[in-house]
């Protein structure tokens, strides 16, 4: 009954976190509350945001209801969802509308409220124990992976047998950079404004901003 119930979490948050990136990208989606039986049953008419969000916040808190905590998953079984990952995203979800009430007419106060409580329950060590790490570059060290930061994690893989990998740090990369054989593109780089929008002394900024002579 019990891992039972985990998948049924599982299946609850990932419905969610699908809708929501949906939802956040096109605004105006066709939620999808059951099994499709046939092709007519992919053609739906559209729905209001709201209805959209409070359908995918249903989702997350029944997943978090259903999930297990942090250490029930063992390592093969690592990023797993959890009740934390639920409370996160449901937080995030809160949050996120609370910002474009506009659109909607809708009161943010509640939803700012509602956002608090579930960051606040993660933080507090309601769902397992996560703290932040004592060196921020960890969160990017590959050797590190799924550290006590992290909340909800995909599992890449690497050194992979006929698997090139992604590509997309690439578009980052100044094309002057050659790192095992392969240049950057220089297609994105970090602006003027961004890497002077950190104050002075603040350690992230020479971790997220690589300058480059």
């Amino acid at each position: 009954e019990e891992l039972r119930n985990a998948y049924m979490g599982e299946a609850y948050f990932w419905r969610a976190f699908a809708h929501y990136y949906l939802l956040i990208n096109f605004r105006n989606i066709s939620p999808i509350r059951q099994m499709p039986r046939n092709g007519d049953d992919y053609v739906r008419p559209l729905e209001k945001p709201a209805a959209v969000w409070n359908f995918i916040q249903e989702d997350l808190a029944h997943a978090k209801e259903l999930l297990p905590v942090k250490g029930y998953w063992d390592s093969k079984n690592a990023g797993r969802v959890t009740k934390a990952s639920a409370a996160a995203l449901l937080g995030k979800a809160y949050l996120y509308r609370s910002g474009i009430e506009q659109y909607y007419g809708e009161d943010k106060t509640t939803f700012y409220s509602e956002a608090a409580k579930e960051f606040g329950d993660v933080i507090d060590g309601k769902y397992g124990t996560y703290d932040l790490t004592k060196n921020y570059a960890d969160n990017f060290d590959v050797e590190k992976e799924n550290g006590q930061e992290s909340i909800f994690e995909i599992q890449y893989k690497r050194n992979t047998p006929g698997v090139s990998g992604s590509n997309y740090n690439g578009y980052y990369r100044p094309p002057f950079v050659n790192i095992n054989g392969w240049v950057g593109y220089g297609d994105d780089p970090v602006t003027r404004n961004h890497y002077e929008c950190y104050e002075e002394g603040d350690l992230r900024r020479d971790i997220n901003c690589l300058l480059y002579t």
